[in-house]
């Protein structure tokens, strides 16, 4: 079953390698305007559900996370067996090992929710249809991520995990849109929503930057990667615009202090990261492990600070408003 597959996405992949990641301008001021409308127009017929309660607001920012965590734990497969390829770390083994496990616990616990994490269970069909067919897109790809979890991974296996991830963020991002308009909005409104997407596409989007230079370094799928990257730099600067005023075309919050500060530590590190990539994005040139190594430090603490903006910005719409303790450093890559 998984080779049927295996086969399924590579006939897929040579038609989206190039456009993975891809998003203009345009296309990304239209998925906000497209969540805000769908959102708008769930609003005329549902009555106002427990937009006050605390516990209701977590539950649903809670269980939207576990959705976004599918799409982190992607992407950081695809980054851990890269780095695996690139220099054998052991670090990004365990890592990898840890990926997969989360992907397979977080996927289970959305289907049948959990108490103790504070997760409501899936129950729309449309929901319910968006995981069966991420479990069956990412099934040739967790083959291939388990490979790696032996701690090598080989050329061929690399690539094949690459071309296996093509049809997987289309998929793991349906579950999330779908939880934005059939749950989300029984628990926060449509602007919260929105922002909340803005800020956690930047933390996801750190992981992205990082596999993709990654895939640069061992000379795999370059071109590709080089065409990725840009885009996602790209969105980033643009989802950092809007969030630094608010933008009400794209139903984005404008901040508060508290995630202002926030903010700032984000856009200083994605400045650092923009002047640290910008060499090796006309193809001539490529980081050595090393140089990969310090990136990586870079973008952890861009992870690290994104994070802090995303649990900043939750804790002020449920009500318990938390004070940001300054930025994250990068770690010694050393360390």
């Amino acid at each position: 079953m998984v080779n049927g597959h295996i086969a399924k996405n590579m006939q897929k992949s040579s038609k989206s390698a190039q456009a993975r990641g891809k998003k203009s301008t345009e296309s990304i001021q239209m998925k906000h305007y497209i969540l805000g409308t769908a959102l708008s127009l769930l609003a005329l017929n549902t009555p106002a559900l427990a937009q006050d309660d605390a516990t209701a607001t977590a539950l649903g920012i809670n269980t939207i996370n576990a959705a976004q965590t599918l799409i982190t734990s992607v992407e950081y497969m695809l980054d851990h067996s890269c780095q695996i390829s690139l220099s054998e770390s052991a670090e990004a083994v365990t890592a990898l090992q840890n990926d997969v496990e989360t992907f397979h616990s977080t996927l289970a616990l959305l289907r049948t929710g959990g108490e103790a994490e504070g997760i409501a269970p899936v129950r729309s069909r449309r929901a319910q249809r968006a995981l069966d067919t991420l479990e069956q897109e990412v099934e040739a790809y967790l083959a291939f991520a388990t490979f790696g979890t032996r701690g090598t991974m080989s050329a061929p296996y690399l690539d094949q995990l690459y071309l296996a991830h093509a049809p997987i963020p289309d998929a793991s991002h349906e579950v999330v849109d779908v939880l934005n308009t059939t749950f989300m909005l029984q628990r926060i409104g449509m602007l919260e929503s929105s922002t909340l997407g803005a800020l956690t596409d930047i933390t996801q989007r750190a992981t992205t930057i990082s596999a993709n230079l990654c895939l640069i370094a061992v000379d795999q799928h370059s071109d590709a990667a080089i065409a990725t990257l840009n885009d996602v730099l790209q969105e980033i600067e643009q989802n950092l615009d809007l969030l630094a005023t608010g933008d009400a075309m794209q139903k984005i919050l404008p901040p508060t202090p508290e995630m202002r500060a926030a903010l700032d530590c984000v856009a200083a590190d994605f400045t650092e990261v923009q002047s640290f990539v910008a060499p090796y994005l006309d193809g001539t040139t490529r980081p050595t492990v090393e140089q990969f190594a310090h990136a990586s430090a870079m973008l952890g603490a861009l992870e690290a600070n994104a994070q802090t903006s995303v649990e900043v910005f939750e804790a002020d719409v449920i009500g318990t408003p938390t004070a940001n303790d300054g930025c994250t450093a990068p770690r010694n890559p050393a360390s």
